[in-house]
């Protein structure tokens, strides 16, 4: 004796999706509209914000990872119900083709981006939904130089174009179901709707436009609690509109002093605090102490300018094992709105970039101004490995320690406006 057509199985094919399989769709197609959008919305905002959206699409791409992985799992052990039978064969053909597509694409593009997040030495790590620890992906965490360089370049332009190549199919997919919606053989859309009581109906058009729409809703929502309003300002305040350049970056109203101001950093070496500073930087200072919700501030650094006083020690600094100056010239402090504590004091948060990593990060620091000259100091104490800092016998903390405090002692002048 056959198994009824509604139980999926060795036997006759069912007439439509069974629930487990439509849950999984519906879920998983939720999930890539609204990762594609997240990562629409992470090239739009900077700093912290941009580290938290980049987290939450991580987050999502690992789901639809394992959900699709479930998802193939399901569709080989129970047969989908068939096309109607007056379907041309080559619409049939490409609409098989297509889902077998989706598979692929729903698995090699989060994969692509995991390879993508691993292949950083101390890289960013993964906090799935902020609780769940993710690994990296195995054989590819801790590359360096020049072969780090060009597995990133691989992983980043193919999981740019997996991502198009999804829009692209995601638009066949839909297109070629309306079609068959409303083709003269038979709609098809009631296989993958919830209610068996409605697979006579051909026209479920709220039901499609809940779908898409509630993607989008979703998306942007928690994009938009994420990062703040529209303009892309992070939640703790940014100015919408920051004069810029013609160069295109922010123009800034404060001139460095670099005579007088001084950017180093002291670490522990063989138990003992050795001093050091960078000879090579510069900053871009935007900051009305009374507004400080709009200041803009960047900072850049050439990491082979470090001096600590000790030849031997300057000279293994710009090295592969330290900065690596030669793949990563330049490193960067940044951040876009602060907040007063009171007496002079500030608090931003902003991105902080060495080796190539980037990291969110929280500076406290103590502004005066007088005479039209802003005086700046703060520290910063960051753990050296998180960015790559110390290669190979250096990776450890036997000789030097892992925290390095950054200390930042600035002054600048107002700058005089241009007609």
């Amino acid at each position: 004796m056959s198994r009824p057509a509604s139980s999926p199985g060795e036997g006759t094919a069912p007439d439509r999706y069974g629930a487990v399989a439509q849950l999984l769709h519906w879920l998983i197609a939720l999930l890539i509209l609204g990762n594609l959008l997240l990562g629409w919305r992470m090239g739009t905002v900077h700093g912290a914000a941009q580290f938290r959206l980049f987290q939450l699409h991580k987050s999502f791409g690992i789901t639809v990872l394992l959900l699709s992985l479930l998802r193939l799992g399901w569709r080989l052990g129970h047969r989908p119900p068939p096309l109607p039978a007056a379907t041309p064969a080559v619409e049939a053909a490409a609409a098989h083709a297509v889902h077998w597509l989706f598979y692929g694409l729903m698995i090699l593009m989060p994969l692509s981006g995991w390879a993508l997040v691993s292949v950083r030495p101390h890289t960013i790590p993964t906090l799935l939904y902020g609780v769940i620890p993710w690994p990296f992906l195995p054989g590819l965490h801790g590359m360096a130089g020049a072969a780090q360089h060009r597995a990133t370049l691989l992983a980043g332009s193919t999981h740019y174009w997996l991502a198009w190549g999804m829009v692209a199919l995601a638009a066949l997919h839909v297109g070629g179901a309306l079609k068959h919606q409303f083709a003269p053989e038979g709609a098809v859309l009631p296989r993958m709707l919830f209610h068996p009581r409605d697979a006579h109906i051909r026209r479920p058009g709220a039901f499609l436009l809940a779908v898409p729409l509630a993607a989008l809703a979703v998306a942007l929502l928690a994009g938009q609690a994420l990062v703040g309003p529209e303009t892309g300002a992070p939640v703790t305040g940014v100015a919408a509109t920051t004069p810029r350049d013609a160069a295109g970056t922010f123009a800034p109203d404060w001139v460095l002093d670099q005579a007088s101001s001084r950017l180093g950093f002291v670490a522990t070496v063989n138990n003992e605090s050795v001093s050091g500073r960078f000879d090579r930087w510069d900053a871009r200072i935007r900051f009305d102490p009374d507004h400080p919700d709009a200041a803009r501030v960047m900072v850049r650094i050439d990491p082979g300018s470090a001096r600590t006083g000790d030849d031997t020690r300057d000279q293994m600094l710009p090295t592969s094992d330290w900065f690596d100056r030669a793949t990563f010239p330049d490193a960067s402090f940044g951040f876009e709105g602060a907040r007063a504590l009171g007496g002079g004091r500030f608090e931003a948060e902003g991105m902080l970039a060495i080796r190539g990593t980037s990291r969110p990060v929280t500076l406290v620091f103590t502004l005066a101004v007088a005479d039209g000259v802003a005086h700046v100091t703060g520290t910063l104490p960051i753990d050296r490995r998180t960015f790559g800092v110390g290669q190979g016998q250096w990776a450890g903390t036997d000789s030097v320690a892992a925290t390095v405090e950054v200390r930042i002692d600035l002054r600048a002048r107002r700058a005089v406006a241009t007609p």
